[in-house]
């Protein structure tokens, strides 16, 4: 019986410094975490960019080049206008206080060619995530105009 024990013992020693390894991972990180939200200091603006959203899309629509707005926004610009103009028209889709249809449409039009996360168009359109997420599902929701036409179309 004596071999025996010496050997579960033998095999605990390396499950103990495992287990002691992971314990201290463990801490060092919770830790980490710990000090890392107290020390944030004051906050800071962090969408900084110089081009707001409404400028980067009137920029993209005045390129002179005829790629740039169908590599960024899918389409060439007169269909993006047009795709405008008949969301306002029949999808009651509407100018915000701060956010015009051309920037809501381009939004949506962004991150669908992009496959582009609500932070990436936050960034990109200097807009917070509430206002990117609420602009995106008018968008998306006014495109069902749409759906009577396609079924029609296809009758």
């Amino acid at each position: 019986m004596p071999v025996a024990s010496s050997r579960s013992q033998i095999n605990a020693k390396p499950k103990r410094r495992e287990l002691a390894r992971v314990i201290t991972l463990v801490s060092v990180f919770s830790i980490s975490l710990l000090l890392g939200s107290f020390s944030k200091g004051p906050s800071r603006p962090m969408r900084t960019s110089e081009l707001s959203g409404r400028e980067y899309l009137k920029e993209v629509l005045n390129c002179k080049n005829p790629r740039r707005c169908p590599e960024v926004l899918g389409m060439k610009v007169e269909v993006f206008q047009f795709l405008c103009l008949e969301l306002q028209r029949k999808g009651k889709l509407c100018a915000s206080k701060h956010v015009d249809v051309d920037e809501q449409v381009g939004m949506f039009l962004w991150t669908v060619v992009k496959a582009a996360s609500n932070r990436e168009v936050q960034e990109r359109f200097q807009r917070s995530g509430d206002t990117v997420s609420r602009h995106f599902h008018q968008v998306f929701d006014g495109n069902h105009v749409f759906d009577s036409r396609v079924d029609h179309a296809s009758n």
